[in-house]
């Protein structure tokens, strides 16, 4: 992996083309404008964007942070739909359900709709929590991977692009192929079922990477050929296949491959689901909060202790 030296690489692929083309006397009709050196001044800016790609270890201590949220909110019996791992359950969340023996002897319409509206709802509502956290935490790790492998990608162009210039025995004079992995890097669709006293089971689609995939050999599809043998016919090849890449960005980030939704836009139907079902994640207000000026005693507030 060399994606640090990225520029370099341009400025090399620059000089190459242009040394190839004067070594062999190309007279390619591209060069009537601006001459051999002025027609390939542009290379370095054509891999400048994908210099700038984030680094994919920006995203770890997101995706740590939330694992300290799957672990607060861990029953113990709840897998990350993405992955699949297992969080040991948090003992603090069993004081809620000892909660309700403590309240026995409260009477009064407070300590029925407490009990029915908070402690009972209140596992349902921590376990969608947990699944939405980890629906959130797969996106960030998908995207990490979507990062890294664009990374490599483009790494890969740069080494193919000079090779093809050089005319390395690697590297056959006329064509020669480069293995996109970008769009392996999102793994296959997680569905999991979120309840909370809806009607129907409500649909939560996450997409994650998983090691598996990042180290995989990209499928046979994302395999694309490049020809050439002039300096102009390589570096077009070279432009080609840098369009591409980008595309293929786009199309794991915004609009997915296949039977995988993109990163996007699984995180809005998320975001949806949540807006919708509002009460599936989140308590409800106690009507106490609203009952300010209101004697709270008595049964149609706090009630009594028997």
């Amino acid at each position: 992996m060399s994606f640090d030296e990225l520029m370099t690489h341009a400025a090399a692929i620059q000089q190459k083309a242009v040394k190839r083309a004067v070594t062999n006397k190309e007279a390619d009709p591209e060069y009537a404008r601006g001459g051999v050196e002025g027609y390939y001044r542009d290379i370095p800016d054509l891999f400048r964007p994908f210099a700038e790609m984030p680094n994919p270890a920006a995203y770890d201590p997101l995706i740590h942070d939330l694992q300290v949220v799957l672990q607060k909110l861990s029953t113990g019996h709840v897998k990350e739909p993405a992955n699949g791992e297992i969080y040991l359950a948090n003992v603090a969340l069993a004081n809620m359900t000892t909660a309700s023996d403590y309240l026995e002897d409260w009477t009064g319409k407070a300590a029925v709709a407490f009990k029915q509206n908070f402690l009972d709802t209140f596992p349902p509502i921590v376990e969608n929590q947990f699944i939405l956290v980890s629906v959130l935490k797969a996106a960030l790790e998908a995207h990490k991977s979507m990062w890294a492998k664009a990374r490599d990608d483009v790494d890969k162009i740069a080494h193919t692009t000079m090779d093809a210039l050089d005319n390395a025995a690697c590297c056959d004079k006329n064509a020669w192929t480069v293995g996109f992995t970008v769009v392996a890097s999102v793994s296959a669709v997680a569905a999991t079922l979120v309840s909370g006293g809806t009607a129907a089971p409500l649909a939560f689609t996450a997409v994650g990477a998983t090691a598996q995939v990042i180290a995989a050999t990209p499928p046979p599809e994302t395999d694309k050929q490049y020809a050439g043998e002039t300096a102009v016919q390589i570096t077009n090849a070279m432009k080609e296949a840098l369009r591409a890449l980008a595309d293929s960005v786009q199309e794991v980030e915004t609009i997915g491959h296949k039977d995988t939704p993109g990163i996007a836009p699984a995180l809005r139907a998320a975001g949806d689901l949540v807006g919708q079902y509002r009460a599936s994640f989140v308590a409800n207000r106690p009507e106490l909060a609203d009952g300010r000026g209101k004697p709270l005693t008595g049964p149609d507030q706090m009630g009594e202790v028997s």
